[in-house]
């Protein structure tokens, strides 16, 4: 017994500083905070946060606590934290405890403000006009594919795709996007989702799709669908790896745009795990 009153101890010990590291934290993430309002920053960076936690997993490696739980701690603290910074209010598409309503609480953690919305455009719309900090909707499943009303609402849309969420539920796979009126940062691990509709004539998908193997980027996904029953005939969803903002990525966009006849960058943001 002596034994393990003695480990129960060393437990505690670890326990206080555990708190006094987190407090220690917490007094790091109000000089951020500082900090962000001096240059009008952001509250929420998700690239930030991406490169947080993939040092985590890495950490996660070395040692004896679980790696999947780790991730989920540092992403509790993560949430908790970034509440110091500032509220964030997260629209997402009612009702609550849905898909979606998991896909913003897997992104954001439970520290934020939720607003279940009734539709995806108003979940749009709310977060364009600044009254929500980000919005979440559902982009595409495995069983249902691209998400019409979501893909619809890009058209007319300024906001920009900022990260995205996986969540599997059984056999299929859901994807969901976090909307914000301003560009992602780059990482080191970027995706960007277009929205392309080419002209009637033959051969055009093949010109559209030519740039991406020319620069040599790599096609993640393509799907069509149609937006609107006559205004675009198809649109193509097209995810590639990579930023915008790099070389490769800019020359073969200006190049897509010049053949296609609408062409939209939904975003670069980072790739899911």
């Amino acid at each position: 017994m002596d034994e393990l009153k003695k480990l129960r101890e060393r437990i505690d010990e670890t326990d206080t500083q555990l708190v006094e590291l987190l407090h220690r934290r917490a007094e790091i993430v109000l000089q951020v905070r500082e900090a962000k309002g001096r240059e009008k920053a952001d509250v929420y960076s998700p690239s930030r946060e991406q490169q947080i936690l993939e040092r985590v997993r890495t950490l996660a490696k070395e040692g004896n606590f679980p790696e999947k739980s780790l991730d989920q701690v540092f992403a509790a603290i993560i949430s908790a934290t970034r509440s110091l910074v500032g509220e964030l209010s997260i629209g997402f598409v009612a009702p609550e405890y849905s898909l979606c309503h998991q896909a913003a609480l897997k992104q954001f953690g439970s520290a934020v403000k939720f607003a279940p919305l009734a539709s995806v455009s108003e979940v749009f719309q709310l977060t364009a006009n600044g009254e929500l900090a980000y919005g979440v909707v559902p982009a595409e499943d495995s069983a249902q594919g691209l998400r019409t009303e979501t893909f619809a609402t890009f058209f007319s849309s300024a906001l920009h795709v900022i990260a995205e969420i996986a969540l599997k539920e059984q056999q299929y796979v859901h994807r969901y996007f976090v909307l914000g009126l301003r560009p992602a940062a780059p990482t080191a691990k970027d995706k960007t989702s277009l929205l392309v509709v080419a002209r009637e004539r033959a051969g055009a998908l093949h010109e559209l799709l030519r740039p991406f193997a020319t620069h040599g980027l790599t096609m993640t996904k393509i799907e069509s669908k149609m937006m609107n029953d006559n205004a675009w005939e198809y649109a193509f969803a097209i995810d590639v790896l990579g930023n915008c903002a790099d070389a490769p990525v800019r020359a073969a966009l200006e190049e897509v745009a010049a053949q296609a006849a609408f062409l939209k960058v939904l975003g670069s943001y980072p790739a899911a795990e």
